[in-house]
């Protein structure tokens, strides 16, 4: 569920999805594939995957802020916005 989006979005760009096509796959049945209860391993991984992910970001853009802001540290705004433009 977290990768749908981005796989799409890859998809997309290079010419193998249409945006049409990536809404329609949301009409037909669903299958949930992060929630099953036959397969709860996807379950159980989503929560330490989005953790690794969001901890790994939020190391990024300290180690970049301290590198912009010339005494070290940037202010709060300067982070929203450098963290916007990832």
């Amino acid at each position: 569920m977290v990768t749908d989006l981005p796989a799409a979005v890859t998809e997309m760009r290079i010419g193998r999805l249409s945006p049409t096509a990536y809404l329609r796959s949301f009409r037909g049945p669903l299958e949930p594939a992060i929630y099953a209860l036959d397969d709860p391993l996807p379950c159980l991984l989503e929560v330490p995957l989005l953790s690794f992910w969001k901890l790994k970001r939020w190391i990024r853009l300290r180690r970049d802020s301290r590198r912009w802001s010339p005494a070290g540290q940037a202010t709060p705004t300067e982070v929203v916005r450098r963290f916007e433009q990832i």
